[in-house]
């Protein structure tokens, strides 16, 4: 035999022993079965993307922590897309380009304090498939600057921003291949102002945004202003309150432009405003919440204004998991199909049913959690959202599986900082409390079913 056989052949053999060793082969493996949904979080980005058919979502905050994940929405559930795109940021700006087919995003930053952070002045696009950057020249690095793009000029539009020393006022156009600034009076210098073109009228709206003074002090800004091509134009007449913070779209179906949201110093809005052209008109309020560094997109082919994430400024910097939908007329919470990502809940298998029981959990920050009190279940394929009801919102407590009486028994828990000390019993369609004494309040117990003897310990 010829030497220079042997290291083919001993390559063959090494690999014929990964696919034929029956200890390998049998080795139990994870499978990823569902992708969830987005984390709570603020400051983030979404848009349409015309290729899949899907709204378009990148990046965010929570606390000190941002994301670098890009998910797909297409009016059921989230899909998250696992390749690799820009670095993770919040305070970014993302639009569609209708006319290259792909969609823009610029600026961002990350935050290492109140005051120290990392800008970003790269510009990148997703054609469908993945991310690419294709810029790190033309505006500045900044963040909380606002973007639309301009169909009838086929151009993205961009506005203001603020990189940490000083607010910006500055106007720039992108025709697929380079920035250019225009250089022309218009608002104010701001940052964290909202932007949407109105295709039915042929100019860029921008509303509100706010400003930082030598002394750290905000002042928040409500006027609204037209963009052109050529000139900026400011409308005279009365429109929502000033604010930061907030989102706009422009609704096809209907014409109109919808505003949700924002901050006005240490508050939250819940108001949903639509601008017609000629004047802002309030639509509703008070739903879906309180909350403000939310994003929103617009989806042409369901006709719906679509909303997630934020944070409700009044209960202690709250960021929200949550999907909303507006229709013109009422906004619709959205399940999303999967629980809400948290820890501290309890899940089991419930043999009779075959099928798994998760209760309870918490999402938030540590010293601001947010509850949760509903019951999923997951039958191997889907995940079903199948009672509100029951225990009541906590994380942190116990559960185990009854084989002997088909039930889930669950004890204790947490909510806020104060312990439990109930029992109660799910039998697959309903919770009831089954005991008024027992153990003492705790969580983060320890608990397990002796089939032997038939009881819960």
């Amino acid at each position: 035999m010829k030497k220079s056989t042997i290291p083919c052949l001993a390559v063959w053999s090494f690999f014929s022993f990964l696919l034929l060793s029956p200890d390998l082969a049998s080795q139990p493996r994870w499978k990823l079965l569902s992708h969830g949904k987005p984390s709570e979080r603020s400051s983030l980005a979404m848009t349409f993307d015309a290729v899949s058919g899907k709204v378009l979502l990148f990046g965010g905050l929570k606390d000190y922590w941002v994301f670098g994940d890009t998910w797909k929405w297409d009016g059921n559930r989230w899909e998250r897309w696992m390749g690799r795109g820009p670095a993770g940021r919040s305070g970014h700006a993302m639009v569609y380009d209708w006319k290259r087919g792909k969609a823009v995003l610029f600026g961002g930053r990350v935050v290492y304090s109140s005051y120290v952070g990392r800008y970003f002045s790269d510009t990148w696009t997703w054609d469908g498939k993945g991310w690419k950057m294709i810029s790190t020249g033309g505006p500045s690095a900044r963040f909380g600057n606002a973007m639309a793009f301009d169909r009838k000029r086929g151009v993205v539009v961009l506005f203001g921003g603020r990189n940490g020393k000083e607010n910006m006022g500055d106007t720039w156009e992108w025709d697929g291949s380079s920035w250019r600034e225009i250089k022309v009076s218009g608002p104010s210098p701001r940052f964290e102002s909202a932007m949407a073109y109105d295709e039915k009228r042929g100019v860029t709206v921008l509303f509100g945004g706010r400003w930082r003074d030598s002394s750290y002090h905000y002042h928040y800004l409500g006027d609204t202003w037209t963009w052109d091509g050529t000139s900026w134009k400011k409308f005279s007449g009365t429109g929502p309150s000033a604010r930061a913070g907030h989102a706009m779209v422009y609704d096809r179906a209907r014409g109109v432009i919808v505003l949700y949201g924002g901050q006005f110093a240490e508050r939250s809005s819940s108001e949903t405003w639509e601008w017609d052209g000629s004047k802002w008109k309030k639509a509703a309020d008070r739903t879906p919440d309180y909350r403000c560094y939310h994003a929103m997109a617009y989806d042409p082919v369901r006709k719906k204004t679509v909303l997630f994430g934020g944070t409700d400024l009044r209960t202690a910097y709250l960021h929200f998991p949550n999907t909303w939908e507006w229709d013109g007329v009422s906004w619709k919470k959205c399940g999303d199909g999967v629980p809400s990502p948290s820890w501290g809940g309890g899940m089991v298998y419930d043999r009779r049913r075959d099928e798994v029981v998760l209760f309870g959990g918490r999402y938030g920050t540590r010293h601001f959690p947010y509850w949760v009190g509903e019951t999923w279940t997951w039958n191997g394929t889907s995940w079903r959202l199948v009672s509100t009801t029951g225990p009541g919102q906590r994380g942190n407590h116990s559960m185990v599986y009854d084989s002997k009486r088909g039930v889930t028994v669950l004890f204790g828990g947490s909510q806020t900082y104060s312990a439990m000390g109930d029992t109660w019993e799910w039998d697959g369609k309903n919770w009831t409390k089954a005991a008024a004494t027992g153990p003492p309040r705790r969580r983060n117990a320890a608990m397990a079913f002796d089939g032997k003897r038939g009881v819960t310990v």
